[in-house]
Protein backbone atom coordinates (compact mmCIF):
# COMPACT_ATOMS: atom_id res chain seq x y z
CA UNK A 1 0.00 0.00 0.00
CA UNK A 2 0.92 3.41 -1.02
CA UNK A 3 1.13 6.13 1.65
CA UNK A 4 1.36 9.80 0.61
CA UNK A 5 2.11 12.45 3.02
CA UNK A 6 1.19 16.27 2.95
CA UNK A 7 1.46 18.96 5.08
CA UNK A 8 -1.54 20.35 6.08
CA UNK A 9 -2.29 23.38 4.28
CA UNK A 10 -2.49 25.92 6.99
CA UNK A 11 0.98 25.39 8.55
CA UNK A 12 2.80 24.63 5.26
CA UNK A 13 3.43 28.20 4.25
CA UNK A 14 5.59 28.07 7.69
CA UNK A 15 7.70 25.62 5.95
CA UNK A 16 10.84 26.09 3.78
CA UNK A 17 10.35 26.09 0.28
CA UNK A 18 11.10 22.37 -0.63
CA UNK A 19 8.73 21.61 1.91
CA UNK A 20 6.02 23.49 0.21
CA UNK A 21 6.61 22.04 -3.08
CA UNK A 22 6.91 18.26 -1.92
CA UNK A 23 3.95 17.93 0.50
CA UNK A 24 1.39 20.59 -0.94
CA UNK A 25 -2.12 19.74 -1.42
CA UNK A 26 -2.34 21.17 -4.48
CA UNK A 27 0.48 19.07 -6.32
CA UNK A 28 -1.13 15.48 -5.80
CA UNK A 29 -4.12 14.69 -8.07
CA UNK A 30 -6.85 13.53 -6.72
CA UNK A 31 -7.10 15.58 -3.66
CA UNK A 32 -9.31 18.82 -4.65
CA UNK A 33 -9.92 20.97 -1.77
CA UNK A 34 -9.29 18.53 0.96
CA UNK A 35 -7.03 20.78 3.24
CA UNK A 36 -5.92 18.64 5.69
CA UNK A 37 -7.24 20.58 8.90
CA UNK A 38 -10.05 18.18 10.01
CA UNK A 39 -8.16 17.26 13.25
CA UNK A 40 -7.49 21.03 14.42
CA UNK A 41 -11.14 21.54 14.00
CA UNK A 42 -12.01 18.91 16.13
CA UNK A 43 -9.38 20.09 18.31
CA UNK A 44 -10.68 23.94 18.43
CA UNK A 45 -14.00 22.42 19.11
CA UNK A 46 -12.96 20.95 22.10
CA UNK A 47 -11.02 23.62 23.38
CA UNK A 48 -14.09 25.22 25.77
CA UNK A 49 -14.25 22.22 27.07
CA UNK A 50 -10.44 22.17 29.03
CA UNK A 51 -12.12 24.75 31.52
CA UNK A 52 -14.21 21.78 32.68
CA UNK A 53 -12.19 18.76 32.03
CA UNK A 54 -9.35 20.20 34.23
CA UNK A 55 -10.59 19.93 37.22
CA UNK A 56 -11.78 16.48 36.74
CA UNK A 57 -10.07 13.25 37.76
CA UNK A 58 -7.93 11.05 35.18
CA UNK A 59 -11.15 8.18 34.38
CA UNK A 60 -13.82 11.16 34.15
CA UNK A 61 -11.47 13.53 32.58
CA UNK A 62 -11.21 10.92 29.36
CA UNK A 63 -14.75 10.03 29.25
CA UNK A 64 -15.92 13.49 28.73
CA UNK A 65 -13.70 14.07 25.94
CA UNK A 66 -14.35 11.05 24.35
CA UNK A 67 -18.07 11.72 24.43
CA UNK A 68 -17.46 15.51 23.06
CA UNK A 69 -15.11 13.91 20.00
CA UNK A 70 -17.80 10.98 19.29
CA UNK A 71 -20.09 13.84 19.41
CA UNK A 72 -18.03 15.97 16.83
CA UNK A 73 -17.47 12.79 14.52
CA UNK A 74 -21.34 11.93 14.96
CA UNK A 75 -22.26 15.41 13.24
CA UNK A 76 -19.46 15.35 10.55
CA UNK A 77 -20.95 11.67 8.97
CA UNK A 78 -24.32 12.97 9.74
CA UNK A 79 -23.90 16.61 7.90
CA UNK A 80 -21.39 14.83 4.97
CA UNK A 81 -24.07 14.67 2.31
CA UNK A 82 -25.69 18.15 2.64
CA UNK A 83 -21.72 19.29 2.92
CA UNK A 84 -20.21 17.41 -0.45
CA UNK A 85 -23.53 19.33 -2.04
CA UNK A 86 -22.41 22.66 -0.99
CA UNK A 87 -18.75 21.94 -2.13
CA UNK A 88 -19.91 20.48 -4.88
CA UNK A 89 -21.94 23.37 -6.02
CA UNK A 90 -19.14 25.67 -5.32
CA UNK A 91 -16.37 23.76 -6.88
CA UNK A 92 -18.13 23.79 -10.41
CA UNK A 93 -18.01 27.17 -10.95
CA UNK A 94 -14.43 27.42 -9.63
CA UNK A 95 -13.62 24.78 -11.89
CA UNK A 96 -14.15 26.30 -14.90
CA UNK A 97 -12.82 29.57 -13.97
CA UNK A 98 -9.35 28.06 -13.49
CA UNK A 99 -9.87 26.33 -16.27
CA UNK A 100 -10.76 29.67 -18.75
CA UNK A 101 -7.36 31.03 -16.69
CA UNK A 102 -5.44 27.97 -17.34
CA UNK A 103 -6.46 28.76 -20.95
CA UNK A 104 -5.48 31.49 -21.15
CA UNK A 105 -1.98 31.25 -19.81
CA UNK A 106 -1.03 28.16 -21.73
CA UNK A 107 -1.92 30.53 -24.95
CA UNK A 108 0.26 33.19 -23.87
CA UNK A 109 3.11 30.52 -23.18
CA UNK A 110 2.82 28.50 -26.85
CA UNK A 111 3.31 31.84 -28.77
CA UNK A 112 6.64 32.76 -26.96
CA UNK A 113 7.59 29.62 -25.60
CA UNK A 114 5.86 26.21 -27.83
CA UNK A 115 8.29 23.69 -26.43
CA UNK A 116 8.24 24.63 -22.87
CA UNK A 117 4.37 23.98 -22.11
CA UNK A 118 5.17 20.36 -23.60
CA UNK A 119 8.17 19.43 -21.97
CA UNK A 120 6.46 20.92 -18.37
CA UNK A 121 3.51 18.50 -19.10
CA UNK A 122 5.87 15.60 -19.83
CA UNK A 123 7.79 16.34 -16.48
CA UNK A 124 4.58 16.79 -14.28
CA UNK A 125 3.54 13.52 -15.27
CA UNK A 126 6.72 11.63 -14.86
CA UNK A 127 6.83 13.61 -10.98
CA UNK A 128 2.86 12.33 -10.38
CA UNK A 129 4.07 8.70 -11.00
CA UNK A 130 7.24 8.50 -9.44
CA UNK A 131 8.09 11.28 -6.83
CA UNK A 132 11.86 10.38 -6.75
CA UNK A 133 11.80 12.20 -9.75
CA UNK A 134 12.68 16.36 -10.43
CA UNK A 135 10.08 18.54 -8.70
CA UNK A 136 8.91 20.50 -11.45
CA UNK A 137 7.39 22.90 -9.01
CA UNK A 138 10.50 23.89 -7.47
CA UNK A 139 12.20 27.09 -8.82
CA UNK A 140 15.88 25.75 -9.63
CA UNK A 141 16.71 29.31 -11.38
CA UNK A 142 18.75 32.05 -9.70
CA UNK A 143 17.40 35.37 -9.75
CA UNK A 144 19.62 38.17 -10.22
CA UNK A 145 20.11 39.78 -6.73
CA UNK A 146 21.70 43.65 -6.45
CA UNK A 147 25.52 42.19 -5.42
CA UNK A 148 25.16 40.42 -8.43
CA UNK A 149 25.02 43.28 -10.11
CA UNK A 150 27.28 45.33 -8.83
CA UNK A 151 29.69 42.40 -9.48
CA UNK A 152 28.93 43.02 -13.21
CA UNK A 153 29.69 46.27 -13.14
CA UNK A 154 33.01 46.18 -11.77
CA UNK A 155 34.02 43.12 -13.89
CA UNK A 156 32.58 45.98 -16.89
CA UNK A 157 34.51 48.31 -15.57
CA UNK A 158 37.74 46.16 -14.85
CA UNK A 159 37.60 45.19 -18.81
CA UNK A 160 37.27 48.91 -20.00
CA UNK A 161 40.39 49.60 -17.59
CA UNK A 162 42.48 46.49 -19.14
CA UNK A 163 41.51 47.62 -22.72
CA UNK A 164 41.26 51.40 -21.94
CA UNK A 165 38.65 52.23 -23.87
CA UNK A 166 37.87 55.05 -21.55
CA UNK A 167 39.59 57.76 -19.91
CA UNK A 168 38.94 57.78 -16.28
CA UNK A 169 37.82 60.80 -14.64
CA UNK A 170 38.57 59.94 -11.31
CA UNK A 171 41.35 58.18 -9.42
CA UNK A 172 38.83 55.69 -7.34
CA UNK A 173 35.22 56.08 -8.75
CA UNK A 174 34.68 54.75 -12.19
CA UNK A 175 31.34 55.02 -13.54
CA UNK A 176 29.84 51.90 -11.81
CA UNK A 177 30.84 52.56 -8.58
CA UNK A 178 29.04 55.84 -9.34
CA UNK A 179 26.02 54.04 -9.96
CA UNK A 180 26.29 51.09 -7.76
CA UNK A 181 26.84 54.41 -4.56
CA UNK A 182 23.54 56.07 -5.65
CA UNK A 183 21.62 52.85 -5.58
CA UNK A 184 22.94 52.70 -1.96
CA UNK A 185 22.13 56.56 -1.12
CA UNK A 186 18.65 55.81 -2.65
CA UNK A 187 18.37 52.64 -0.51
CA UNK A 188 18.88 54.90 2.67
CA UNK A 189 17.19 58.08 1.91
CA UNK A 190 13.91 55.44 1.80
CA UNK A 191 15.15 54.02 4.63
CA UNK A 192 15.28 57.49 6.69
CA UNK A 193 12.02 58.31 4.77
CA UNK A 194 10.10 55.45 6.14
CA UNK A 195 11.65 55.67 9.73
CA UNK A 196 10.98 59.68 10.21
CA UNK A 197 7.19 58.84 8.63
CA UNK A 198 6.43 56.05 11.21
CA UNK A 199 7.77 57.99 14.46
CA UNK A 200 4.31 60.19 14.33
CA UNK A 201 4.34 63.40 15.63
CA UNK A 202 5.72 62.79 18.87
CA UNK A 203 9.26 61.90 18.67
CA UNK A 204 11.68 61.65 22.27
CA UNK A 205 14.74 63.89 22.49
CA UNK A 206 16.77 60.91 21.94
CA UNK A 207 14.77 59.22 18.18
CA UNK A 208 15.00 62.83 17.31
CA UNK A 209 18.46 62.83 17.97
CA UNK A 210 19.29 59.63 15.77
CA UNK A 211 17.48 60.37 12.92
CA UNK A 212 18.93 63.82 12.95
CA UNK A 213 22.18 62.30 13.05
CA UNK A 214 21.52 59.76 10.30
CA UNK A 215 20.02 62.55 8.20
CA UNK A 216 23.47 64.60 8.18
CA UNK A 217 25.43 61.61 7.45
CA UNK A 218 23.34 60.78 4.67
CA UNK A 219 23.87 64.34 3.94
CA UNK A 220 27.72 64.50 3.93
CA UNK A 221 27.61 61.44 1.45
CA UNK A 222 25.20 62.82 -0.79
CA UNK A 223 27.42 66.04 -0.90
CA UNK A 224 30.31 64.06 -1.45
CA UNK A 225 28.68 61.51 -4.07
CA UNK A 226 27.42 64.50 -5.94
CA UNK A 227 31.30 66.80 -6.37
CA UNK A 228 32.02 63.03 -7.98
CA UNK A 229 28.63 62.68 -10.75
CA UNK A 230 29.56 66.25 -12.27
CA UNK A 231 32.81 64.79 -13.47
CA UNK A 232 31.00 62.30 -15.15
CA UNK A 233 27.32 64.24 -15.88
CA UNK A 234 28.77 67.60 -16.23
CA UNK A 235 25.12 68.64 -17.47
CA UNK A 236 23.52 67.93 -13.95
CA UNK A 237 24.96 70.81 -12.37
CA UNK A 238 22.67 72.66 -14.26
CA UNK A 239 19.60 70.60 -13.49
CA UNK A 240 20.71 71.32 -9.41
CA UNK A 241 20.79 74.37 -9.96
CA UNK A 242 17.27 74.64 -11.59
CA UNK A 243 16.01 72.41 -8.72
CA UNK A 244 17.89 74.37 -5.21
CA UNK A 245 15.50 76.42 -3.80
CA UNK A 246 16.04 79.03 -0.48
CA UNK A 247 14.17 76.39 1.79
CA UNK A 248 16.52 73.51 2.53
CA UNK A 249 15.49 70.57 0.89
CA UNK A 250 16.01 67.20 3.56
CA UNK A 251 18.42 64.65 2.26
CA UNK A 252 15.67 61.86 2.42
CA UNK A 253 14.03 64.00 -0.36
CA UNK A 254 17.13 65.35 -2.16
CA UNK A 255 17.16 63.58 -6.40
CA UNK A 256 20.46 62.64 -6.63
CA UNK A 257 19.57 62.88 -11.03
CA UNK A 258 20.60 60.05 -13.27
CA UNK A 259 19.44 59.20 -16.09
CA UNK A 260 17.01 56.75 -14.66
CA UNK A 261 15.30 59.30 -12.76
CA UNK A 262 14.56 62.38 -15.52
CA UNK A 263 11.61 62.51 -17.49
CA UNK A 264 12.32 62.43 -21.64
CA UNK A 265 12.33 66.04 -21.28
CA UNK A 266 13.73 66.83 -17.98
CA UNK A 267 17.33 66.62 -19.79
CA UNK A 268 15.97 69.35 -22.57
CA UNK A 269 13.63 71.87 -21.01
CA UNK A 270 13.53 73.79 -17.99
CA UNK A 271 9.77 74.02 -17.61
CA UNK A 272 9.14 70.26 -18.08
CA UNK A 273 11.80 70.06 -14.84
CA UNK A 274 9.44 72.09 -12.73
CA UNK A 275 6.50 69.80 -13.90
CA UNK A 276 8.19 66.94 -13.40
CA UNK A 277 9.55 67.52 -10.02
CA UNK A 278 5.62 68.79 -8.97
CA UNK A 279 3.97 65.18 -10.40
CA UNK A 280 6.57 62.98 -9.55
CA UNK A 281 8.49 64.06 -6.26
CA UNK A 282 5.78 63.74 -3.93
CA UNK A 283 6.30 62.39 -0.13
CA UNK A 284 4.77 59.12 0.76
CA UNK A 285 1.70 58.98 3.30
CA UNK A 286 2.92 58.26 7.16
CA UNK A 287 2.85 55.44 8.68
CA UNK A 288 1.56 56.00 12.96
CA UNK A 289 2.01 52.89 14.15
CA UNK A 290 3.59 51.94 17.33
CA UNK A 291 7.12 51.33 17.31
CA UNK A 292 6.79 47.53 17.74
CA UNK A 293 7.70 44.18 16.64
CA UNK A 294 4.49 44.55 13.84
CA UNK A 295 5.21 47.89 12.93
CA UNK A 296 9.53 47.27 12.71
CA UNK A 297 8.77 44.56 10.49
CA UNK A 298 5.78 47.17 7.85
CA UNK A 299 8.87 49.37 7.94
CA UNK A 300 10.74 47.29 5.64
CA UNK A 301 7.88 46.39 3.43
CA UNK A 302 7.16 49.62 3.34
CA UNK A 303 10.52 50.14 2.34
CA UNK A 304 10.49 47.03 -0.37
CA UNK A 305 7.03 48.85 -2.00
CA UNK A 306 8.72 51.78 -2.24
CA UNK A 307 12.60 50.36 -3.78
CA UNK A 308 9.83 48.51 -6.26
CA UNK A 309 8.01 51.57 -7.48
CA UNK A 310 10.90 54.55 -7.55
CA UNK A 311 12.81 50.79 -9.87
CA UNK A 312 9.79 50.76 -12.02
CA UNK A 313 9.07 54.74 -12.67
CA UNK A 314 12.68 54.38 -13.43
CA UNK A 315 12.46 51.83 -16.26
CA UNK A 316 9.09 54.18 -17.53
CA UNK A 317 11.69 56.62 -18.16
CA UNK A 318 14.52 54.82 -19.57
CA UNK A 319 12.72 52.38 -21.37
CA UNK A 320 11.51 54.53 -24.41
CA UNK A 321 15.52 55.75 -25.17
CA UNK A 322 16.51 51.61 -25.30
CA UNK A 323 13.48 50.31 -27.45
CA UNK A 324 12.50 48.18 -24.69
CA UNK A 325 8.70 47.36 -24.17
CA UNK A 326 9.04 44.11 -22.54
CA UNK A 327 9.26 45.36 -19.20
CA UNK A 328 5.45 46.15 -19.05
CA UNK A 329 4.82 42.61 -18.77
CA UNK A 330 7.29 41.84 -15.62
CA UNK A 331 6.70 44.78 -13.44
CA UNK A 332 3.65 45.49 -13.24
CA UNK A 333 2.05 48.48 -11.20
CA UNK A 334 2.31 47.44 -7.33
CA UNK A 335 -1.12 48.36 -5.54
CA UNK A 336 -1.34 48.35 -2.40
CA UNK A 337 -3.83 44.84 -1.76
CA UNK A 338 -0.83 43.41 -4.07
CA UNK A 339 1.30 43.59 -1.02
CA UNK A 340 0.25 40.80 0.93
CA UNK A 341 1.83 36.77 1.37
CA UNK A 342 0.81 33.67 -0.46
CA UNK A 343 -1.71 32.66 2.78
CA UNK A 344 -3.56 36.05 2.79
CA UNK A 345 -7.04 36.41 2.29
CA UNK A 346 -8.60 39.38 0.70
CA UNK A 347 -12.32 40.01 1.81
CA UNK A 348 -14.82 37.26 1.05
CA UNK A 349 -12.27 35.15 0.39
CA UNK A 350 -11.86 31.29 1.45
CA UNK A 351 -9.04 29.47 1.74
CA UNK A 352 -10.22 27.27 -1.72
CA UNK A 353 -10.94 30.55 -3.29
CA UNK A 354 -8.44 32.68 -2.49
CA UNK A 355 -6.57 34.29 -5.65
CA UNK A 356 -2.87 34.49 -4.70
CA UNK A 357 -1.11 38.70 -5.93
CA UNK A 358 0.83 38.90 -8.93
CA UNK A 359 3.55 39.23 -7.26
CA UNK A 360 3.96 35.62 -5.98
CA UNK A 361 3.74 34.69 -9.83
CA UNK A 362 5.75 36.65 -11.18
CA UNK A 363 9.43 35.46 -12.64
CA UNK A 364 12.58 36.07 -11.74
CA UNK A 365 14.69 38.61 -13.74
CA UNK A 366 16.58 37.17 -16.64
CA UNK A 367 20.33 38.11 -16.20
CA UNK A 368 20.08 38.22 -20.33
CA UNK A 369 18.10 37.33 -23.48
CA UNK A 370 18.96 33.76 -23.12
CA UNK A 371 18.63 32.95 -19.66
CA UNK A 372 14.59 34.20 -20.29
CA UNK A 373 13.80 30.56 -21.53
CA UNK A 374 15.32 29.20 -18.40
CA UNK A 375 13.34 31.70 -16.25
CA UNK A 376 9.74 30.08 -17.67
CA UNK A 377 10.21 27.77 -14.93
CA UNK A 378 8.72 29.97 -12.21
CA UNK A 379 5.32 30.15 -14.45
CA UNK A 380 4.87 26.33 -13.76
CA UNK A 381 3.20 26.43 -10.32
Amino acid sequence: MAITFFVPKFHLPAHIMECQTHFSWNFIPGVGQTDGEAPECGWANINPVTLSTKEMGPGAQRDTLDDHFDDWNWKKVVQLGSMMLRKVKEALPECRVHQEDLRELESVIILEEPSSLAEWKIQLEEWEQDRSKPNPYEVKTDTMMQATVHLHLAKEDSRVLNQGLKPVLHDEITPSILISARIDLEEQQRHLHVDMCSMGLHMTDTQEGKLLQRANTLQWRIDAWAKVQVLYMPSVSILRACYDTAEAIAPEEYPLWLPSSLGPLGLRCYSYLLKYKDHYLTGQSANTRAQNAVSSIQAKIDAACIRYNAARNAIINIAPRINNIRWQVEFCLLDTNDVRSMSDLLDGETQGTKSISWIWKMRGAATSEEDCEGSLEGMVI
